[in-house]
């Protein structure tokens, strides 16, 4: 509850701009919620990503929140509600055309349709990430999202036991 009186006091912050000290504060906030709170109270860290999601104004922290969301909800095992949440983050991806993003999107989609049993249609996610992963333009980043499409391609293999 404590959190949520601080979130009142730091909203209008946001609701302005953010200039350095609010992303800042935004990234500290976000951590906490992705580390401590989605664990320990995961309604709770769904109600504090609602809020700081409807009171931003930029997209990638939108992007962002709707993503910890997502991931949020695949701790809870609400499959249905975490795929589309991240695919509400793709349309932000696509439109900002932010090929890191849409890659590791594409990968946790890929993932939750797998879970549920779509593999067809988590394929088609791999297929994706694999294409936009060439755009990349740093190639660290392009190498470590390669690895995690690679990592959920082999889970396909592994639950045909192809192996």
């Amino acid at each position: 509850m404590k959190i949520l009186l601080f979130l009142l006091i730091l909203i209008p912050s946001f609701l302005i701009g953010q200039n350095n000290d609010t992303s800042h504060v935004f990234e500290r906030f976000f951590y906490h919620i992705a580390v401590d709170l989605s664990n320990s109270n995961p309604s709770e860290a769904i109600e504090i990503t609602d809020l700081l999601y409807k009171n931003s104004k930029n997209k990638i922290d939108k992007l962002e929140l709707l993503m910890l969301k997502a991931n949020i909800l695949k701790k809870q095992e609400k499959f249905g509600e975490a795929i589309h949440y991240a695919l509400v983050a793709l349309q932000i991806a696509d439109n900002l055309e932010d090929h890191n993003f849409q890659s590791q999107i594409y990968g946790f989609l890929s993932s939750q349709y797998r879970a549920v049993g779509f593999l067809d249609k988590g394929k088609e996610f791999i297929k994706k990430g694999k294409a936009v992963n060439t755009k990349i333009a740093c190639k660290i980043t392009a190498l470590k999202q390669r690895g995690m499409i690679d990592y959920e391609a082999a889970e396909y293999a592994i639950g045909r036991k192809v192996v």
